[in-house]
């Protein structure tokens, strides 16, 4: 199946100098089958977060569709100027349930929406069952949350029904000194999962010194007891896996990719590191191929 990713990533030097004044950036998901004539963004209003919905045109063009409330409060990462959750993934479509899965910040829960077309309807709004869930990863029926505030947290669901369903003992503690809301620059950035759905990935920015940890997927949906940690510098933010297999990573202190083998034990292997063309003043990338993206 083809898919296309876009990982968007905001540092509040390189936003301030690309648009020239400080502003909202929020997350939007464009399905890739099924409701595919959509786009969605998510507002991340303290006050009230809302998804708006626009339907997509064959010429590219979109057209106000309406505004749907989550039932849940947004919220704002430390120091964040433009993007309000300093993460990637707070707004995810997954095609195989026909849902669009919403995280509000501000009140530490999940929204599940069922998708017709451009229209919206709210399913479920559960609990993240931590503090300032800033990322959702998908693969098949099971569902894990990033939550960044604190110490950060993964919670793992299992998708049935048109709703989210906690998993007994999943949730594992990343170990991290944040506050709540988070640092921008040394939150976790993204959860997602390998394209075989054995492993969960993680990347933390790190202020500088990005690592990323890689906790093993058991059938029942729960993780291994730790994670294996690789070091790879660099604000280590939005990911993707290439149609090889590759985990590529966007280090956003450098403004430039690196890719990586994920071997057996959780472990990294450097495939090619510091990739600047056409990064000078980009801040996102775009990957196309053939594989499962991670949103299911």
């Amino acid at each position: 199946m083809r898919y296309l990713i876009r990982l968007s990533i905001a540092i509040t030097a390189l936003a301030t100098a690309l648009l020239g004044a400080p502003a909202v950036l929020a997350q939007a998901a464009a399905p890739t089958s099924g409701a595919d004539h959509a786009v969605f963004v998510q507002t991340d209003d303290p006050a009230g977060n809302a998804i708006v919905a626009y339907a997509r045109h064959n010429d590219g063009t979109l057209t106000f569709a309406g505004t749907y409330a989550t039932g849940g409060n947004g919220a704002r990462a430390a120091g964040a100027a433009v993007d309000p959750l300093a993460s990637q993934g707070g707004l995810v479509y997954d095609a195989n349930h026909g849902l669009l899965l919403a995280l509000n910040a501000g009140s530490n829960t999940v929204s599940v929406f069922g998708v017709s077309g451009d229209a919206l309807h709210l399913n479920q709004v559960v609990a993240s069952d931590g503090p300032f869930p800033a990322s959702i990863g998908v693969h098949g029926d099971l569902a894990y949350v990033l939550d960044a505030g604190f110490a950060g947290y993964v919670q793992g669901y299992r998708i049935a029904g048109g709703k989210l369903h906690p998993i007994s003992g999943s949730q594992r503690s990343l170990g991290l000194g944040n506050g709540n809301p988070p640092a921008f620059l040394q939150s976790p950035a993204q959860v997602g999962f390998t394209p075989d759905g054995s492993k969960l990935i993680i990347t933390m920015k790190g202020n500088g010194g990005g690592s990323v940890y890689v906790y093993g997927v058991s059938a029942d949906g729960r993780l291994s007891s730790s994670p294996a940690i690789t070091t790879v510098g660099g604000n280590a933010f939005a990911f993707v896996f290439d149609p090889a297999g590759r985990l590529v990573i966007v280090n956003a202190a450098f403004a430039n990719l690196s890719s990586y083998t994920v071997n057996s034990d959780g472990s990294l292997s450097l495939v090619s590191a510091g990739d600047q063309q056409h990064w000078n003043r980009c801040a996102g990338a775009v990957a196309r191929g053939d594989g499962n993206s991670g949103r299911g």
